[in-house]
């Protein structure tokens, strides 16, 4: 059994954006360090531009493990908590059928300025939330430190969801 990782040595946002990747070897965790690798093409590259031999490090692969459900469950929330009726609307309904995700992508990006930032700010702490399940899942955490991060990055949601501003925005 390795020893497992102070969480606050891990960046969360890094990790999440891995946890939430569709490769499945999206990058790796070094369980001694907390660090983070992005992967490029299944390789990670050292300091000097080398590709790293991966079977010489103990490092877990990350990526893969989010289903798209939950990445879409996270647009549904947001779009709910949208303050502006219009605006809500738009976003609830880029989520239907085929190419939601790249529509709904579309519809953030055509909303103003305080509404693309809280929906991004939403992601990213989700994907925190996940990424530190992941680690309790793969027993590199402390169960109980991370059950405090996770309360406080559930907290900080909410908080993202609450104020959604719901101003329109003004003709040019």
């Amino acid at each position: 059994m390795r020893s497992r990782i102070r969480i606050e040595r891990i960046d969360l946002s890094e990790l999440g954006d891995l946890v939430d990747s569709q490769d499945y070897q999206a990058g790796y965790l070094d369980p001694s360090t907390g660090e983070v690798f992005r992967a490029f093409e299944g390789e990670v590259f050292g300091e000097d531009g080398a590709p790293l031999d991966l079977d010489q490090v103990d490092w877990v692969a990350v990526g893969g493990s989010t289903s798209s459900r939950a990445a879409y469950g996270d647009m549904e929330e947001f779009s709910a908590a949208v303050g502006d009726p219009e605006v809500a609307t738009r976003l609830g309904s880029a989520l239907g059928g085929r190419g939601a995700f790249r529509r709904f992508k579309d519809a953030v990006y055509d909303t103003p300025e305080e509404i693309r930032a809280a929906w991004h700010r939403f992601r990213d702490l989700r994907s925190q939330i996940r990424a530190t399940e992941w680690l309790v899942d793969e027993d590199l955490v402390d169960e109980a430190e991370a059950g405090a991060v996770m309360g406080r990055l559930e907290a900080d949601c909410d908080n993202e969801l609450r104020p959604v501003p719901s101003r329109r925005r003004e003709p040019a």
